[in-house]
């Protein structure tokens, strides 16, 4: 009796918990698009935005290798709470190494503008001083990702959420105040509150008992055995930034502009997954890693992927409906106009559709990762990321801009196929593959079916203006959506629980 009493009392904390990190995401990724539509409006789709985005895509490009990996590497290690010593050794090296990366990439940024843009020399000088400034910040944001990864395994994990939430504020802030601001000036306020964002971290991050201290230990058999196991998520990583890094790259030879719209569109998407899903994933991994310890249970397992789709599938729905209206309401202003507002949510709408293969395969990727597997998932990733960027190659000369998101979105559709078939072959699935995959092809009917009814209320009901449109056709989407869960999936429903 006892004992039920605290598994419910954990569940409703479980939920607790993921409420207020839901909520304080979607705070500030609200946030987050009140700076974009300041920036739109100021900027527009300008040769100095394009430049901006192309310099700050080269710098994610490089550090992609890194990111990732980092906290794939790390969060095991301090949930078996093995020697510190071993990560500081890690952590050491790779800093070291991007220290190194940043030196030689300042010192040829201009030259490697110029090759991979093919721009005019105004464009090459706009992005290579916009680089040197926005490197900075980007350094303490890479630097962050240790402190956040440490934070997940403590169950703290509302506390950078909450850090990036003040820092959004305080970019916002400057923007008001400043009024008018030059790309430069831009740049230099995402910097100097990414530093403030890494202090903010680092100092709470102390208080609760991190601790690191530069380790040289190259050698050791420890750390050999991390750094081997770390490779393969950097290879993997890093062809898929480069598969990002060319899509930038194909869109900047497309006319001015393209970059900008394809920066928002991404954008527009990441923030939509960041206040949601992001939040799932981030909660769970510690979870799949002891779930997998203690017993290696797939229901659990697989009955969260199918949840996960399922809110995909919730987003994807409400983006149809009153996509349109949030992007002319959030960006048509100042310097944006309506051809870009309707490019920016035709690019949206086609990655979020995407987002459906992207959740299912990411979860796949952290079973592998909890057993110690990087090896397949960084497979994965090269074949599709090559896949990807052939495909967007022959789609842009046949249909142009928007043949660089849907070649991303066939790649990763196919990259979900090859990774269940790695899983039968190399875990096996305890579980009947075959009513999983009907779970995710109901959740495709339930949208479809919403969709439909939703646009067809819209083209009986007119309603022009933009505020009231995304309240009254964003609530029919909730509304018909959970009701048609209700009445088909009502067995997922009782999965959250098991979160």
């Amino acid at each position: 009796m006892i004992n039920s009493k605290i598994c419910k009392l954990k569940e409703y904390k479980n939920l607790a918990s993921i409420s207020v990190m839901v909520i304080i995401t979607i705070l500030t990724q609200f946030l987050s698009l009140s700076r974009t539509s300041l920036v739109a409006s100021i900027f527009g789709t300008s040769i100095e935005m394009d430049a901006y985005n192309f310099s700050l895509s080269i710098i994610t490009f490089l550090f992609g290798f890194f990111s990732a990996g980092i906290t794939t590497i790390i969060i095991p290690y301090y949930i078996k709470d093995t020697t510190t010593k071993t990560v500081d050794t890690f952590i050491t090296f790779i800093f070291l190494l991007i220290a190194l990366i940043s030196l030689i990439l300042v010192c040829g940024r201009v030259s490697i503008i110029r090759i991979i843009s093919n721009r005019t020399s105004n464009f090459v000088e706009i992005s290579s001083n916009a680089l040197l400034i926005l490197l900075i910040g980007q350094l303490f944001s890479l630097f962050s990702g240790v402190t956040v990864s440490y934070f997940q395994c403590q169950n703290k994990y509302n506390i950078p959420k909450i850090s990036a939430f003040v820092i959004q504020i305080l970019i916002i802030i400057f923007l008001f105040k400043l009024r008018k601001v030059s790309i430069y000036q831009y740049a230099a306020i995402v910097s100097v509150c990414l530093v403030i964002e890494f202090v903010l971290d680092t100092s709470i991050a102390y208080f609760y008992g991190w601790r690191f201290k530069p380790n040289f230990n190259f050698g050791s058999k420890r750390f050999l055995a991390v750094f081997q196991m770390f490779l393969p998520t950097v290879f993997s990583t890093g062809i898929y930034q480069l598969s990002l890094f060319i899509d930038s790259s194909i869109a900047s030879r497309l006319g001015v502009g393209k970059i900008t719209i394809l920066n928002y569109s991404n954008q527009i998407v990441s923030i939509i997954n960041t206040a949601i899903i992001g939040n799932l994933l981030i909660y769970i991994y510690p979870r799949i890693v002891k779930q997998i310890k203690m017993n290696g249970n797939q229901n659990i397992f697989w009955k969260n992927v199918c949840f996960f789709h399922l809110i995909v599938c919730l987003l994807a729905c409400g983006f149809v409906s009153v996509g349109y209206e949030g992007i002319s309401l959030l960006f048509q202003h100042g310097n944006f106009g309506e051809t870009a507002t309707r490019d920016v949510f035709w690019g949206s709408l086609l990655y979020i559709v995407g987002q459906q293969s992207n959740v299912i395969r990411d979860l796949i990727y952290r079973y592998f990762y909890a057993k110690g597997n990087t090896k397949d998932p960084a497979k994965n990733g090269v074949v599709i990321s090559i896949v990807n960027i052939l495909i967007s190659l022959l789609l842009v000369r046949y249909i142009g801009f928007y043949g660089i998101i849907i070649g991303t979105v066939i790649a990763s559709f196919v990259s979900l196929i090859i990774i269940l078939y790695k899983f039968k072959i190399k875990i096996g699935f305890t579980i009947k593959i075959q009513e999983v995959m009907f779970t995710f092809l109901r959740n495709i009917f339930i949208s479809i079916t919403t969709i439909s009814i939703v646009v067809l209320t819209k083209s009986m009901l007119i309603i022009n203006n933009r505020q009231l449109s995304i309240i009254v056709f964003g609530t029919e989407t909730m509304i018909v959506f959970i009701i048609l869960v209700c009445f088909f999936s009502k067995d997922l429903l009782k999965s959250v629980k098991n979160i």
